[in-house]
């Protein structure tokens, strides 16, 4: 039952990554993505790979690699979360039901993706000890 569980949110994280990824190209009247903004794809497009090889059990690259992937994705979190949370754009009460519904979904979200990066960087001995 539990994989079938990660292999849900593998492929959910996949569809939203895509969309993140291919959406602003296709809306009419959408304001331009700032160029900051574009690099933050090749953390989800990473982020994506490291679930997929947890996921699916397969290994990809090296265990510090996966390592890395997960003490970066936690920092970016951290940053987004903190700076979301301190934009003087969003000062005062009125916006306070937006943050706290943004950081919950950030979070729903993004929590599932961080603990398997961990448990694939970290965690899964057997996988990465065992015969090809």
């Amino acid at each position: 039952m539990g994989r079938k569980l990660w292999k849900a949110y593998f492929f959910l994280a996949l569809v939203l990554t895509v969309a993140a990824l291919t959406l602003p190209f296709f809306i009419e009247g959408s304001p331009e993505t700032a160029w900051w903004e574009w690099m933050y794809m090749p953390i989800y497009v990473v982020q994506i790979v490291g679930l997929f090889g947890f996921v699916f059990w397969r290994r990809l690259g090296i265990p510090p690699v996966w390592q890395a992937v997960f003490l970066v994705s936690v920092a970016y979190e951290a940053w987004s979360l903190f700076s979301m949370a301190t934009d003087p754009e969003l000062k005062g009460t009125d916006h306070a039901g937006f943050l706290v519904t943004n950081a919950a979904a950030t979070l729903v979200l993004q929590l599932p993706m961080l603990i398997g990066l961990f448990l694939y960087g970290f965690r899964c001995k057997e996988l990465w000890h065992g015969a090809t």
